[in-house]
């Protein structure tokens, strides 16, 4: 919200804006809130800043607008502050579903990967047995008891 006030040192009506200004003075910035009061006049494409010094910011009605423009700007700052983080939050929750989500998908994609590999396996080890039985009884038999000996 702007404040809109007669500006003191023109008399005409304006709105109460800070600016920033950096000055760069032997290698080193310095910044300064400098208050103006913004004209437009409405008839043509007219713009008019005048700068509030220290005297016409010590008037009791110009304190008064930079203490509700400060107030304002404060209120602003809150409210994107919280949207924020509001925004922020929710982001993290579905970005927090969609990774879970995606997990459960990894998951059962490596099962059915698993389980694919697992039948693969057992069906080239029926292949290797079955030729193994028929070209070489001899490793069938030692095979076996192996197999009995552990798994017996």
């Amino acid at each position: 919200m702007t404040v809109k006030l007669r500006c003191p040192v023109c008399g005409d009506y304006g709105t109460l804006m800070k600016k920033e200004t950096i000055t760069k003075i032997a290698g080193k910035r310095y910044r300064y809130d400098k208050w103006y009061i913004y004209h437009n006049r409405s008839k043509g494409t007219k713009q008019r800043w005048c700068y509030l010094s220290k005297e016409y910011l010590q008037l009791p009605e110009i304190g008064e607008a930079i203490r509700k423009e400060q107030a304002t700007q404060n209120t602003t700052q809150r409210t994107t502050v919280t949207t924020q983080n509001i925004s922020t939050s929710m982001l993290r929750k579905n970005n927090l579903k969609l990774g879970s989500i995606q997990q459960k998908k990894t998951q059962r994609h490596f099962t059915h990967s698993q389980k694919c590999f697992q039948n693969e396996a057992l069906s080239e080890l029926n292949r290797f047995f079955q030729t193994t039985q028929q070209n070489h009884p001899a490793l069938w038999c030692f095979i076996e008891d192996v197999v009995a000996h552990f798994f017996g």
